[in-house]
């Protein structure tokens, strides 16, 4: 019985630390397996706006999917679906729901971080780099300092989503 529940643990611990780089990777070849077809949407301002209003009132809710799945594959430019945003659905409403849709697109990138687990981490980084991160995520300077990276401007947030989900 014991063998079974340590062997099942094990598992687990495989599985967790395979998950992160996995998830990673198969963003990373979604992004680049997308980016023609996603450059071609966004090259022509008039052709995105047509796409998005094809989907009649729905259009908002293809256009939020869009700026998640972007969020969510960090290797996509972020400013082009924000200006995108602002400029289908007008200034205020596009930023309004841009920034809406930046937050859910956040929150799934620290849910995945956070249900692969710490142990995710270490299949990407070595021990002491690990453990160093451990450290600095239960400093309330370094929270801080997390805080404060949100904030400088391209500062490459979605990744770092991944990374503070799994730390806590």
């Amino acid at each position: 019985m014991r063998n079974e529940k340590e062997i099942g643990l094990k598992r687990r611990l495989i599985i967790s630390q395979l998950a992160f780089p996995i998830l990673l990777l198969a963003l990373l070849i979604a992004g680049f397996l997308l980016k023609g077809k996603l450059s071609l949407l966004f090259s022509q301002k008039e052709d995105l706006r047509n796409w998005v209003f094809s989907y009649g009132t729905a259009g908002w809710f293809v256009f939020m999917i869009l700026q998640i799945f972007q969020v969510m594959v960090f290797v996509i430019p972020g400013k082009v679906t924000q200006l995108a945003g602002g400029f289908i659905f007008s200034f205020w409403d596009g930023l309004a729901l841009t920034s809406m849709r930046i937050a859910l697109g956040s929150a799934v990138n620290f849910w995945l971080g956070r249900a692969m687990g710490s142990s995710s981490l270490m299949a990407i980084l070595k021990t002491d780099q690990y453990e160093k991160l451990r450290k600095f995520s239960e400093d309330a300077q370094t929270f801080a300092g997390i805080i404060f990276l949100f904030v400088i401007p391209s500062i490459p947030k979605d990744l770092l989503c991944y990374f503070v989900g799994a730390s806590v």
